[in-house]
């Protein structure tokens, strides 16, 4: 008996500790304790950005409901955005740049934190040497085998393009090209290789700013840094019709399915971003269903023989200097009226 007894009295006092702790618990767990509950946390996506760059920053927080949390924006002392329930916005980067955010939560919790943004003063601006036909309005594209050129614009100067005295260090996928770097190397001419690589330039730039500091009546030296990824695409083919009054229709590209309603007609067809000066130098071969024709320049006529027809004009243009640089066009042309 008295065994039973001594075992019911562990029993009920293991018990009590259990009710104890589990109460504990409840009463201080994550939902209740500020420090936890207000836990505030910030993405800022780029990290390290330059100019011209978009920046979001965005709050999250755990344990408070952010529709009933009211956020205030200030950029450079200015309020941005202000509202229930606004934890991100977006911004473009133009200047150095600081980011205040006041939140208040719905119980009156106060929290503060700022940003500071000190954006890259250097720009790479890129062209690329591959043709274009005449009139054509969009930017010359990086193609296989063709070549770039590479631009750094240190935007922190006085005269950023006239600037002759500062120290570039090019480099490509890490590997710094000592050839084409030094004062004054701004510029800097790539050759692209047979692999469809999209390179990644980085270019750091020092010198002397060419402005003196008036306190302490010395030169401003500095150090930046730009890096940039040009995206490699393929050649393409683009065709005009040609009339016998106006020329060749630039307004207007021929699709790949061309109604022909007219007797006849003449095409004009160009190579797109291929590394070369003129059209004329490529090689140019006309099949109308499949049957080669006999014709080496970019401009087919032909005759409609019947209405109701469908036949298939395929074009290839080939670089001969260049392996990867061969593009293959295909029309039907459709005479039903």
């Amino acid at each position: 008996m008295s065994l039973n007894y001594k075992l019911i009295s562990i029993f009920i006092f293991i018990f009590s500790i259990f009710l104890h702790v589990n109460n504990t618990s409840a009463a201080t767990g994550p939902g209740e304790i500020s420090e936890i509950k207000e836990k505030v946390y910030y993405n800022v996506t780029p990290e390290k950005p330059s100019i011209g760059d978009e920046i979001q920053i965005e709050a999250e927080m755990y344990g408070t409901n952010i529709s009933d949390t009211e956020f205030t924006w200030k950029i450079n002392n200015k309020v941005f955005k202000s509202g229930t329930g606004i934890n991100k916005i977006n911004f473009v980067l133009s200047e150095k740049t600081k980011v205040d955010l006041s939140i208040v939560t719905n119980v009156g919790v106060n929290i503060e934190k700022s940003f500071d943004f000190d954006p890259k003063k250097i720009i790479l601006i890129w062209e690329s040497k591959t043709y274009t036909p005449p009139f054509y309005k969009g930017k010359s594209f990086y193609t296989p085998e063709s070549s770039l050129i590479l631009n750094a614009i240190n935007l922190d100067q006085d005269n950023p393009l006239t600037n002759t005295y500062n120290n570039y260090k090019w480099s490509v996928d890490g590997n710094v090209k000592g050839d084409v770097s030094g004062v004054g190397y701004s510029s800097y001419l790539y050759q692209g290789d047979m692999l469809k690589r999209e390179p990644l330039f980085r270019v750091t730039l020092s010198g002397v700013n060419s402005y003196k500091d008036k306190q302490n009546n010395k030169n401003n030296t500095y150090t930046n840094e730009a890096a940039l990824r040009v995206q490699t695409l393929d050649t393409e083919i683009i065709s005009y019709e040609k009339s016998p009054l106006l020329g060749v229709l630039f307004n207007k590209t021929i699709k790949n399915q061309y109604k022909l309603n007219k007797s006849e007609t003449t095409i004009v067809s160009y190579p797109m971003y291929y590394g070369i000066s003129s059209s004329l130098s490529m090689i140019y071969s006309w099949y109308i269903n499949d049957v080669k024709i006999n014709n080496i320049s970019n401009e087919l006529s032909f005759k409609k023989k019947k209405d109701n027809e469908l036949s298939k004009l395929s074009l290839t243009i080939k670089n001969i200097k260049s392996i990867l640089q061969t593009r293959d066009a295909l029309y039907i042309i459709d005479t039903n009226r």
